[in-house]
């Protein structure tokens, strides 16, 4: 019974490990979001402004 909670507490710590390299590369992320996301925000906008008039 040790042995698998060890393991998967290992694979828990290299999962984080693996995080900390990927949280350095949000930011290119959240500009690739704002790009995707700006679309939508603008047709919401279109289609509110569509039912209001």
């Amino acid at each position: 019974m040790e042995n698998p909670l060890k393991e998967s507490i290992s694979k828990r710590l290299e999962k984080e490990r693996l995080k900390i390299p990927s949280e350095e590369k949000v930011p290119k992320k959240n500009y690739m979001a704002v790009i995707v996301a700006a679309p939508i925000v603008i047709a919401l906008i279109f289609i509110l402004l569509k039912t209001l008039f």
